[in-house]
């Protein structure tokens, strides 16, 4: 039997280091649902899951991040192996139109994916409370429960005229955000397990900004900037190292090289040297 993990589960109960959020309920009633169900999870875990998931043939995970927590909840990882299956190519020709105009003296960022508490994007738009990063411009394609506090945050801070909301994008529209953007943020507050979405920014030659200790950390490699979970300001640092237009293309080259790793043509080949040699293994054990 293979399995392949690519996210935790809720009796992990992992939980966010950030102290500074503002939005109370959305802490409280998220904190809540992990204790409620996360205890549940805990328990059937503790006595059955792990002890039938040390019994698999074959376990997969999409990154040594997922792999280290669920070594530290008690299962025996030695022998899992760390392969990112989940990957799809994003086709660079279909470029229509560039989805937003730029100004020499502006720097673009760009966040894709779900509008949730923990993705972390308020951080992004409380750090641009800052004169020093005027010319900075946020764009956040996406769509959540989150997206009408954020919006409101935006308004609140006077920030309409620095972030911009877009719906969910057809995937092969966002080559052109991917294209345009600066540097690309994935601010997320909890342990990311990895981080489609860096890899699709990293092959169009973007650095990453992302949170420490998680997977899209470990995606971005040397591409990537990182600040402690949760710091606004250390996100902010983060922000202000690439207002020095030099060091965009310095992390172009490193972003493409870092991208490749994560081929599809390059990761399949490995996934099947693993089948194979885990058949030929149980047939040699009869």
């Amino acid at each position: 039997v293979v399995a392949y993990i690519n996210c935790y589960t809720r009796g992990m109960n992992l939980t966010t280091d950030d102290h500074n959020a503002d939005i109370v309920i959305e802490q409280i009633t998220s904190k809540i649902k992990n204790l409620v169900y996360g205890g549940k999870r805990w328990l059937w875990e503790k006595t059955i899951g792990i002890a039938k998931a040390n019994n698999l043939d074959l376990v997969i995970t999409n990154s040594p991040i997922t792999k280290n927590n669920y070594g530290q909840y008690g299962f025996k990882t030695d022998t899992w192996m760390v392969l990112p299956l989940e990957l799809k190519k994003v086709d660079k020709s279909f470029i229509e139109k560039l989805p937003f105009s730029k100004q020499n003296n502006e720097l673009h960022l760009l966040y894709v994916g779900r509008l949730i508490y923990d993705k972390g994007v308020d951080l992004v738009i409380k750090a641009l409370c800052s004169k020093a990063l005027d010319d900075v411009r946020f764009h956040i394609v996406g769509d959540g429960p989150q997206k009408k506090t954020l919006q409101n945050l935006v308004a609140r801070f006077g920030l309409k005229k620095k972030v911009f909301f877009y719906p969910w994008i057809e995937a092969k529209h966002l080559a052109a955000f991917y294209a345009t953007t600066d540097v690309f943020v994935h601010p997320c507050r909890l342990p990311e397990p990895f981080g489609r979405t860096i890899v699709e920014a990293l092959s169009f030659g973007k650095p990453v900004i992302t949170s420490a200790r998680s997977g899209s950390a470990w995606v971005a490699g040397e591409a990537g900037v990182t600040f402690a979970p949760g710091s606004i300001s250390e996100l902010r640092q983060a922000i202000l190292h690439f207002i020095n237009k030099d060091n965009l293309s310095v992390y172009a080259k490193i972003a493409r090289a870092r991208a490749l790793e994560f081929d599809f043509d390059l990761i399949a080949p490995k996934f099947e040297t693993a089948l194979l040699e885990l058949a030929e293994k149980n047939h040699s054990n009869g």
